[in-house]
C-alpha cells in the first residue's frame, strides 16, 4: 500500500501540470476579464507599454469605451492574471509562426509592429546581465504593481 506522501503527490500532480502549462479550471471572471475582447486587448497593449494604471483608466474613460467603472485594483488584478496569460499566449503564437508564412496583410502588419517593438527594447550591457533572484518576475509582467 502506497504511503501518504505518495498519495498526496498524486493528488496534487494534475494541479501542478495544469498550472505549469497556464491552464485554468475556470475562465477569468474579474471586471477586466468581462470587458469585450478588443477593449481587453487595448488594455493589454497599454500595460505592455508600461502606462500607469491611472493613465489607462483615464484613456478608456476619455474614449467612453468602458461599460462600467474599473479601478486601479481591477487593473492590478488583471495584470497579475489575464495580462500574463495574454503575454504567454502572444509569445507562444509568435514563436509558432514560421517566417515564410503567407499571412493576410493585416496580420503581417501586426507581426511587423511586434517585431519592431521587440527590436526597440534596449539590451542591457554585458556586465549587467545578471539573472533575477528566484521569485522575481521579469519581462513585461514585472511592471504589475
Amino acid at each position: 500500500m502506497p504511503g501518504r506522501a505518495y498519495l498526496d503527490f498524486l493528488v496534487g500532480l494534475p494541479k501542478f501540470v495544469n498550472a505549469s502549462r497556464g491552464w485554468h479550471r475556470h475562465p477569468r471572471n474579474g471586471k477586466v476579464a468581462r470587458l469585450p475582447e478588443p477593449l481587453r486587448n487595448r488594455i493589454n497593449l497599454m500595460l505592455e507599454e508600461g502606462l500607469p494604471y491611472r493613465d489607462i483608466i483615464a484613456n478608456l474613460q476619455q474614449a467612453g469605451d468602458l461599460p462600467y467603472p474599473i479601478s486601479e485594483m481591477n487593473l492590478s488584478n488583471w495584470c497579475r492574471g489575464g495580462f500574463r496569460d495574454w503575454t504567454r499566449t502572444k509569445a507562444r503564437t509568435a514563436a509558432a509562426i514560421p517566417a515564410e508564412f503567407d499571412a493576410p496583410e493585416a496580420v503581417s502588419r501586426h507581426l511587423a509592429t511586434l517585431q519592431a517593438c521587440a527590436n526597440r527594447r534596449p539590451q542591457p550591457p554585458a556586465h549587467a546581465a545578471i539573472a533575477p533572484a528566484p521569485g522575481v518576475a521579469s519581462g513585461a509582467a514585472a511592471n504589475c504593481d
